[in-house]
């Protein structure tokens, strides 16, 4: 990845990619000759994935939260991981009524909220839905 500037403040740039059906992450900075690939830490593919305080926080279909310190130096990248029952996100509905389920990462009035979007009939994208947030407590953040 080519940088048109030789800024200092490009150490504070990042990016994250999801290599979806490799069960994989790649991270890169502005000057950087290739993307680092990061192997995710279970068996899983990535759901949704946001940068909150500093840090990558990845949602995993199985509902596996990761959290990616990543520091100064992309070889020093950290994956921590926060099974959501940990912090009580189970869903009220049986898996029988579930079709589908996605699940989402967002920031919201500051605070990382996880967002869980259920379809319970495969014919029908629209209706016959389950949505529910969750708060993300401060407990399961990743200290630096």
């Amino acid at each position: 990845m080519p940088s048109s500037s030789n800024c200092s403040c490009d150490k504070d740039i990042i990016a994250m990619a999801i290599h979806y059906y490799e069960q994989e992450l790649a991270i890169a900075r502005p000057g950087d000759a290739s993307w680092k690939t990061l192997e995710l830490p279970v068996e899983d593919v990535t759901d949704d994935m946001i940068f909150y305080n500093k840090q990558f926080y990845i949602i995993t279909y199985a509902g596996v939260l990761i959290v990616c310190n990543i520091g100064d130096d992309l070889d020093s990248a950290k994956l921590t991981i926060v099974p959501i029952k940990a912090f009580g996100l189970l869903c009220s509905y049986s898996e029988s009524s579930c079709f589908e389920e996605h699940k989402y990462l967002v920031e919201w009035l500051g605070e990382l909220v996880l967002v869980i979007r259920v379809l319970t009939d495969p014919w029908d994208d629209y209706e016959n839905k389950e949505v529910q947030a969750r708060k993300i407590p401060p407990s399961t953040m990743y200290k630096r």
